[in-house]
């Protein structure tokens, strides 16, 4: 686990100094790192499902961490209003 404890924050925090367009890190980085986490936990458990029918292993960590850089880049995106 230690691995992706490391692997997920940095995408995390990569993300977060990405979209502000700085090295430094900004108020907001706490909020991607905890998206990043969110979208590799929905991509590792929907792989561990299907792989409990399909033996597909190793794609376990590859949609986590695909996962986790897609949670990351929608909590980077600045909240839009919806309008009727």
């Amino acid at each position: 686990m230690i691995v992706p404890l490391l692997s997920v924050t940095l995408i995390g925090v990569v993300v977060a100094m990405r979209q502000s367009g700085s090295r430094s890190l900004r108020a907001g980085t706490g909020q991607v790192v905890i998206g990043a986490w969110a979208g590799f936990l929905l991509g590792a458990v929907a792989t561990i499902v299907v792989d409990v029918f399909t033996g597909i292993g190793p794609w376990v960590t590859l949609v986590g961490h695909l996962g986790a850089y897609l949670g990351a880049k929608t909590s980077a995106e600045p909240a839009t209003e919806l309008t009727a």
